[in-house]
């Protein structure tokens, strides 16, 4: 009788420990399926400090903002001054500018601001969001073929308002580059011909009009170039 009391425990014991294996492996399984869910859902969109918002795309297996940054507030939040004229341009203090100073035209809105050294230098993106290396838009540009191509594949094919002659756009990247010029010591030049584009290590990269390739050239202090921000994929 013992003994068949005995066993009957230990069935049930048995039984116990498989049911609590089962339940924790199961556990296991939900928030692993959970997690995979939630790194597979794709940033299409990201919102900066001014309450700008951006598309967002996937090249290179890294996120870019597929519009200009407009922030006017540094990673810490401190505010970046807005030139409204060629003499309030600073080489010293962080400063952006509309292109031509005129933030009421459409056209000049959707370019996004120009940025001084210094305003790059802080960071201006969207929390979480930096603004790429040369080495990080190298990459990106190998990817769409080289330097040769890429400028075609990054460009948008709008050629009325935002780009004059353009040469071999497709944007097939969906980078949407627009021709948003450049502030030279404050003097904006380029608008519908060419766009440059900060990297965080002082250089820039350009695309222009009338070729479809990438331009690499080494930034000035003294000059405002656009900014598209990045953010890994975790």
């Amino acid at each position: 009788m013992l003994i068949k009391k005995l066993k009957k425990m230990k069935s049930r014991t048995s039984i116990t420990r498989n049911l609590l294996i089962i339940l924790f492996v199961s556990i296991l399984i939900a928030g692993t399926s959970c997690k995979k869910e939630q790194q597979d859902d794709p940033i299409t969109s990201v919102t900066d400090r001014n309450g700008n918002s951006y598309k967002v795309i996937v090249l290179d297996e890294k996120y870019w903002m597929a519009e200009n940054l407009k922030s006017t507030k540094t990673s810490s939040g401190s505010s970046i001054t807005i030139a409204t004229s060629p003499v309030q341009w600073s080489t010293t203090t962080a400063c952006c500018s509309w292109y031509a100073y005129n933030s009421t035209y459409t056209y000049y809105q959707d370019c996004g601001l120009l940025y001084n050294s210094e305003a790059m230098k802080k960071n201006p993106c969207p929390e979480g969001w930096r603004i790429p290396s040369s080495s990080e838009w190298n990459s990106m540009i190998n990817s769409l073929g080289g330097t040769a191509v890429a400028g075609g594949k990054l460009k948008s094919t709008d050629n009325n308002a935002y780009w004059v002659n353009n040469v071999g756009a497709t944007n097939s990247s969906k980078f949407n580059a627009y021709g948003s010029g450049f502030s030279n010591n404050g003097n904006c030049l380029g608008y519908r011909s060419s766009a440059h584009y900060w990297t965080s290590d002082m250089s820039t990269r350009e695309v222009a009009a009338n070729t479809t390739g990438v331009t690499i050239a080494a930034g000035s202090t003294s000059n405002g170039y656009s900014i598209r921000c990045i953010k890994d994929i975790e």
